[in-house]
């Protein structure tokens, strides 16, 4: 029962001394707030104790609004103006420090109100830079005021202090020593005095220092650090993208929720930050760049090298330079190149969605039935190809037409045709096709093969394929198209697809698996069966020839007949054991019968006698 009374009258007594507190007119303001603060926070922690409630933060703000000095007037007006919810003690805390510093009365030795007003901006436009690690983008220009403090006494203490004000637009320190990487401005860069002087800043560099934190030094550093040989002390910007927090007793720096910096509030009403710079051993002798195109210039002394290794070279001989990025025209017109081809996000899942066409080169053999060109299509799902043999480059509208009438019989529904920019599928004919069966035409970009990989490395594998097999029986160039339609044939039954374990045909047709037992090596030699309608009674009853590929059906075979030099198709053939050419030698030559074509009749019926005795 005692407790609760003394309790109670704790509460009363707290109450009666928030509500009487008032600013003694020598105090300074971050005193006044801090005794306020002192007197709500233990206000809170009884009020806590005994019902469970504290007062809101608004509270404290209106008594402090409420006990402000006449000076403070306009001040009142403008917080009046900023929404509840965006209204904090700290905030309020700041600007009544901002308020003071520059109210006539305190503007005394021991302090003085700056503002920073730049003559031109590009003087201190400044480029993307790393704050203590962090990256940021700094200001480009100064276009309004900000306001800092700085003591106007000089002696030794205060030339090494270092003091925290969130109304500074840039860290200042007035000794050159400090500063490593130092670059000095084209020309001074104006800062005038609230009296009216005006201090110049001759450049900007780096300070090294260390910074107490949990009772060890750690090193650091400060970026862009402006030269002012006039100022009276050094000046660490918390406006720089840092959390500032203080009170009555000191203060901290934060930067993503990490302390960076710690300070103490002195005498003078001042944070003094906790950090020690790290003076360099020698001053850098460096030979400073004023214009902005020097990284160009010396990028075009330099044969146009790479200007992040200009940079480095400058670097290691002490050339300091802005690096600020610059188009150069030389390099376009002597490096540019093309752009690199990403892979295809979007891929059909379907037979059909989207075919794939391209006309091969002319050949400068022409193929036994007179082709000079071959046109593939190739389905990008089920990786299914077609192959059309032409004689002029205007049979490409019949290819076509016949094409889209084979995909509807099989059951696919072409709608999308990608090819080059090849003037054979431009004409009004083809246009006509296509927009009657509904077909999108897609065409790849100008010299641009890539857009249309799958046709052009569809083609570069039938012709290595075809050619492959001619040399490997040293066969005649001039039957090219039938070792394309075999490699077509096989590649069918047996290429790799989207599906594991399905080959391209299965997925056009959507058949069975095939088979592939009646395939054999390609220009192998056989005897074919000439049937009775076509001989007497005792002639041959089959003619030697060489496999040149497979009919639709499986049992059905392409032979070519070298007596009389024509393609046959047959189901009764008979195979000699195949070959493998295991070297340069064989023991037969595979091209033997062709050149003896050219010889005389004799030397041809000797020949095949002698076939015929290693047949048998």
């Amino acid at each position: 029962m005692n407790d609760a009374i003394s309790s109670g009258q704790r509460v009363d007594r707290l109450m009666e001394e928030f509500f009487k507190c008032a600013k003694v007119e020598t105090e300074d303001m971050s005193r006044y707030v801090a005794r306020l603060q002192k007197l709500f926070s233990d206000l809170n922690d009884e009020l806590e104790r005994l019902t469970g409630t504290q007062l809101p933060d608004l509270l404290l703000m209106s008594r402090i609004m409420s006990t402000l000095p006449q000076d403070y007037f306009e001040f009142k007006t403008v917080w009046e103006s900023v929404p509840v919810g965006e209204r904090s003690v700290n905030l309020l805390i700041e600007r009544l420090r901002l308020i003071e510093m520059r109210l006539p009365e305190k503007t005394t030795d021991s302090s003085v109100a700056l503002t920073v007003k730049t003559d031109t901006k590009e003087n201190v436009k400044k480029d993307r830079r790393k704050q203590w690690g962090i990256a940021r983008q700094s200001k480009q220009s100064f276009g309004g005021e900000s306001f800092f403090c700085y003591r106007a006494e000089d002696n030794r203490k205060t030339c090494r202090m270092w003091l925290a004000d969130s109304g500074a637009s840039q860290h200042m320190t007035r000794n050159k020593g400090y500063l490593s990487d130092f670059v000095t401005f084209p020309k001074p860069v104006n800062v005038k005095v609230g009296n009216g002087d005006v201090i110049p800043a001759y450049g900007r560099g780096t300070v090294n220092f260390k910074v107490f934190i949990k009772g060890k030094w750690i090193l650091n550093r400060m970026e862009d650090v402006w030269y002012l040989p006039k100022l009276g002390l050094n000046l660490f910007a918390t406006d720089k993208g840092f959390n500032f927090t203080a009170n009555a007793a000191g203060c901290t720096i934060r930067k993503n929720g990490c302390v960076k910096l710690p300070g103490v509030r002195n005498l003078n009403g001042v944070y003094e930050l906790h950090m020690r710079v790290c003076i360099p051993e020698k001053p850098a002798y460096v030979h400073v760049s004023t214009a902005n195109a020097s990284l160009q210039l010396w990028h075009e002394r330099l044969c146009h090298q790479n200007k992040r290794h200009v940079q480095q070279v400058l670097n290691n001989h002490s050339i300091k330079v802005h690096a600020q990025e610059q188009f150069c025209t030389g390099c376009v017109l002597g490096k540019h190149h093309r752009e690199s081809f990403q892979s295809r996000k979007y891929r059909p899942r379907a037979p059909g969605k989207l075919i794939h066409a391209d006309l091969c080169a002319l050949m400068h053999v022409t193929s036994l039935g007179g082709s000079k060109y071959f046109l593939v299509f190739k389905d990008d799902f089920s990786r299914y190809r077609r192959v059309f043999f032409l004689k002029r480059k205007n049979d490409v509208t019949q290819c076509l037409e016949t094409f889209l009438n084979e995909s509807r019989t099989a059951g696919n529904t072409v709608e999308c045709i990608l090819r080059d920019g090849e003037l054979e599928f431009n004409n009004a004919d083809v246009k006509d096709i296509l927009q009657r069966r509904g077909v999108a035409m897609r065409t790849a970009m100008p010299y641009t093969p890539e857009q249309n990989g799958v046709a052009e490395r569809e083609n570069r594998m039938l012709v290595e394929t075809g050619r492959s097999m001619l040399h490997s029986k040293d066969l005649l160039l001039y039957l090219w198209a039938e070792a394309v339609n075999t490699g077509c044939h096989v590649l069918n039954r047996t290429g790799p697809t989207t599906v594991k374990g399905k080959s391209p045909m299965e997925l056009w047709l959507k058949r069975d698996p095939v088979s592939i037992d009646h395939f054999h090596v390609f220009g192998t030699e056989c005897f074919v069966h000439v049937p009775k309608q076509r001989r007497r009674k005792w002639e041959k009853k089959s003619v030697a020839g060489r496999l040149m590929g497979y009919c639709d059906e499986k049992d059905g075979y392409r032979i070519r007949l070298p007596d009389i030099n024509q393609i046959v198709t047959s189901r009764d053939v008979l195979f000699k054991p195949e070959e493998i050419r295991l070297s340069s030698q064989m023991s037969v030559k595979a091209d033997s019968s062709e050149k003896n074509e050219e010889e005389d009749d004799s030397d041809a019926e000797e020949l095949r006698l002698e076939l015929n005795s290693q047949w048998t």
